[in-house]
């Protein structure tokens, strides 16, 4: 039987005892003994329903943790940190040069090809990406903030290069490089 099928049977019997059963209590008392219950059923049905999901996000923390854990340790963390203290903060101009990516069906071989992308965006700017469905917007989009790694070309910052492991965490739209420094150097 399930916690939810347990907790409504448990509901309706303690209902059925109360309205049903001599319990010494008046016919008034009784009534809003029910009134409150069945008022407060949609409340606790939510929180009981509630504590699987709380326990599977425990397990994800703990996974987590445990993963933070394995990469502070590792002999091979170097290709995760972002090196991103060598540059600035604040950018003039991010270049992509020659950039290309190849999206792939299952056995590896190209299905459509992006690129080359050559783009110049400056700081203050304004820009608009326009077309049609399919054109590949959102694929720049993903190439730029690093969700998508290129297959080839390169990103700059000012003129200098970027290394594509640095690359997600120098484009990232939530302060990314914050997180990686803090996550992988503390």
């Amino acid at each position: 039987m399930s916690c939810e099928i347990l907790g409504e049977l448990i509901f309706f019997l303690f209902l059925g005892y109360v309205a049903f059963f001599d319990t010494g209590i008046s016919t008034l008392t009784r009534v809003k003994i029910i009134a409150i219950a069945v008022f407060l059923q949609g409340f606790l049905d939510m929180v009981l329903n509630s504590i699987p999901s709380l326990e599977w996000s425990k397990m994800a923390m703990e996974r987590f943790h445990n993963l933070e854990r394995q990469l502070r340790f590792s002999d091979d963390i170097e290709e995760f940190v972002c090196k991103y203290d060598a540059m600035p903060r604040k950018f003039s101009t991010i270049q992509m040069e020659n950039i290309r990516f190849n999206y792939t069906d299952e056995d590896g071989n190209v299905t459509f090809p992006v690129g080359p992308l050559d783009l110049s965006i400056h700081s203050g700017e304004i820009l608009f990406i326009t077309g049609g469905n399919g054109s590949g917007k959102s694929t720049l989009m993903k190439l730029l903030t690093g969700l998508y790694p290129a297959h080839s070309g390169m990103f700059r910052i000012d003129g200098r290069p970027v290394r594509m492991t640095d690359h997600r965490y120098l484009f990232g739209m939530a302060e990314g490089a914050d997180v990686g420094r803090r996550f992988f150097r503390d």
